[in-house]
């Protein structure tokens, strides 16, 4: 029994040191550790240690009406070049735009989709018997990109690691994509109505919706904020306030007003959408606008400016939300003064 009991003791010693033998070493046979023989195969990879998406990153872009300037945030991607075992000699490497990968249907816009990058650094060395690049590559949007000034909602920039000496690059670690989409808006959320010029009210009408009819009001230029216009905000947009000119005009901005019901300013307008053109049947979005601020309590105008006036004889502003957070698809909304400025 004494023999059985020291013989057991030694069994699960000697298992306990052969599992920490093996979970201190690189698993070979693998995608990233692929065994190459008697010994491991220097290859290359990158990895941005994000189970998914894998090397990918996605960005929004606001732009500032068709062709306009970009504003793009400050996203910096970094990321290092690994070999799956040390090799003999330094082995250089960069990331390069690659246009195979790209997804664009027009040449042309492929052939601009590399302006799209901008480097800080692209090329970095993996120095003798090291696993990894001391450098990391680095790289950004360029916000001065014709190519993302030009495409129309939605892209995909992909890029490829190349290497200089013919070392392997591992298949589903060798790209980095970069998905971006972009609104194309005129409203300039940064900007104020100071040095615009406020419309006379007998250049244009605003209209309101009596029992389906449009009809011109004066209740929302009359300096009275006891009187207002009813209407309800929803995320479809599809209760609008038309306004209509008299003759087409450059707008530069407009300012709604909030408004006090009951003591409370909750019923004011927060986001609205806004159209504009000369052809009534065919408007042209200008943007969203949302109120960045908290809730009102005073009659404050709320300021919406555009990057760039606007030629227009017709527009629609679709109220979308108020301060009410009700959990009902539409709220009620109350405006009681609106301004136009050139």
């Amino acid at each position: 029994m004494r023999f059985r009991i020291i013989y057991q003791l030694f069994a699960v010693a000697l298992s306990s040191l052969i599992f920490a033998s093996c979970a201190d070493e690189m698993e070979v046979g693998t995608t990233l550790f692929p065994d190459d023989g008697e010994r491991k195969a220097v290859k290359a990879f990158i990895d941005n240690y994000c189970f998914y998406p894998k090397n990918t990153m996605q960005s929004h872009l606001v732009q500032a009406g068709n062709g306009g300037a970009l504003i793009v945030a400050d996203d910096e991607v970094s990321l290092k070049v690994h070999l799956t075992s040390p090799a003999e000699t330094d082995l250089t490497f960069s990331l390069v735009v690659d246009n195979s990968n790209s997804q664009q249907e027009n040449e042309d816009k492929v052939a601009l989709i590399e302006d799209a990058i901008v480097f800080g650094t692209q090329t970095v060395v993996v120095c003798c018997g090291e696993m990894e690049s001391r450098e990391d590559i680095t790289f950004s949007l360029n916000k001065e990109s014709a190519f993302l000034k030009g495409f129309d909602s939605e892209t995909l920039i992909s890029m490829s690691l190349k290497s200089h000496n013919d070392v392997e690059i591992l298949k589903g670690y060798d790209k980095y994509q970069w998905k971006v989409t972009k609104e194309i808006t005129n409203i300039d959320t940064k900007g104020d109505l100071g040095g615009k010029t406020q419309m006379p009210f007998d250049l244009y009408d605003v209209m309101q919706n009596s029992y389906g009819q449009f009809s011109p009001t004066e209740d929302l230029n009359d300096d009275n904020m006891e009187t207002y216009l009813m209407i309800y905000a929803n995320t479809e947009g599809n209760d609008i306030i038309p306004v209509q000119f008299h003759e087409e005009q450059e707008v530069a901005g407009i300012s709604i007003y909030p408004a006090e019901y009951w003591g409370e300013w909750k019923m004011s307008c927060s986001k609205v959408e806004l159209l504009a053109g000369s052809d009534k049947e065919h408007l042209q979005r200008v943007g969203i606008a949302t109120w960045k601020t908290s809730m009102p309590t005073d009659y404050t105008p709320w300021e919406i400016v555009f990057f760039t006036p606007v030629k227009m004889k017709f527009m629609e502003i679709r109220v979308i939300d108020n301060y009410s957070k009700d959990d009902n698809k539409t709220a009620i909304t109350f405006i009681p003064e609106i301004r136009i400025y050139k």
